[in-house]
């Protein structure tokens, strides 16, 4: 619970009075308040109390519920009463204020196969104060980084109005981007008006520990003219576009056409269609197989994906790929072929 002490000096007139207070409103600009309203928690039911001396405490003040609250600035006044009847106001007396660091919390977003990394998400569920004009928020790659690698500015109505709120560190505001395997550190500050100015609160870093490998097994399934995008478990973009095996008629029950293979995200499965180029997805048919393989599905078109495994099972092929039975897949060079990938060659 959040108490003032207040004193002030009586008019030698008054009989009596009224305390009152108000905030300064988190606005940019200097010179907004809220309304002035009468604190209930001093005298008798509607505020009023005597005045016994030339100068008088109180202590433990309260506000009237929900203030007092944190980082917000407040101000107090006396409206005394004279013995005529008249009112004598007292100058503003202020700032009274206890700040308090908002709560956030850390943790990587979903892997982007954009940036190669995950972003670094801040969320913060509740705001505290009615005097905080805006939220700053940092991220060093040190606990005893004189500067940070990158500071964002979001003004509170934003963060307010949008609870829980997230920020997002990620390559678009991070010099770099967020580097897998480093260790950052993060804080959130805010910016707290007073009736003149604003100063800077500055809060505590909070670590996030370096990400672990997150590599999964996926098992992917060819046809003719299949392409392959993934990302191997150093964050590096692979690509590999063939049509080997070519498959001429009868030869579905093939059941050498398909690998494992480790990757960050989820493969991208893709195909020539002889008029587009390169297109995502593949094309298939269900047929029964008398072979061992039994019941075969049969990608006629492109390459199918399946995750088969949580964590890397199979080999990490950054280099290349190489077949079920450990023939090495030939990838085609589209930038040399014009990017048509009718021209690879085909068995």
């Amino acid at each position: 619970m959040i108490t003032f002490d207040i004193t002030f000096t009586a008019d030698p007139t008054a009989v009596g009075g009224f305390l009152e207070y108000r905030y300064v409103i988190s606005d940019p600009n200097a010179g907004l308040y809220s309304p002035w309203v009468v604190n209930l928690n001093v005298g008798n039911v509607i505020g009023y109390f005597a005045i016994t001396g030339p100068t008088m405490t109180f202590t433990g003040v309260q506000g009237n519920a929900p203030d007092f609250v944190e980082n917000t600035t407040y101000q107090f006044r006396i409206r005394q009463i004279c013995a005529d009847g008249s009112e004598v106001v007292s100058p503003a007396q202020g700032d009274y204020v206890v700040t308090q660091c908002p709560d956030f919390d850390l943790k990587y977003g979903a892997f982007d196969s954009n940036t190669n990394s995950y972003p670094i998400e801040v969320g913060m569920v509740n705001t505290v104060g009615f005097s905080i004009v805006n939220y700053i928020f940092k991220i060093y790659d040190s606990s005893t980084a004189p500067l940070p690698l990158a500071t964002e500015v979001v003004d509170f109505a934003t963060v307010n109005s949008n609870l829980p709120y997230a920020f997002v560190w990620d390559s678009s505001n991070v010099p770099g981007g967020i580097i897998q395997g480093t260790t950052y550190y993060v804080s959130v500050s805010y910016e707290l008006r007073n009736s003149s100015a604003t100063k800077i609160v500055d809060c505590g870093r909070k670590i996030l520990n370096p990400l672990p490998n997150l590599c999964n097994t996926y098992l992917i399934e060819t046809g003719d003219s299949w392409g392959l995008a993934w990302t191997d478990c150093d964050g590096i973009k692979h690509e590999c576009y063939t049509r080997v095996p070519y498959n001429g008629q009868g030869s579905f029950g093939n059941c050498a056409n398909k690998f494992t293979i480790c990757s960050l995200t989820l493969p991208i499965g893709l195909y020539c269609d002889g008029l587009n180029g390169v297109v995502e997805g593949y094309f298939e048919q269900t047929l029964l197989n008398p072979t061992s393989c039994g019941t075969l599905i049969i990608v006629t078109n492109g390459a199918k994906v399946s995750q088969i495994g949580v964590g890397c099972s199979s080999t990490d092929y950054a280099s290349g790929i190489t077949w079920s039975d450990g023939t090495p897949v030939i990838c085609c060079d589209l930038v040399q072929l014009g990017n048509d990938c009718t021209q690879c060659p085909q068995v």
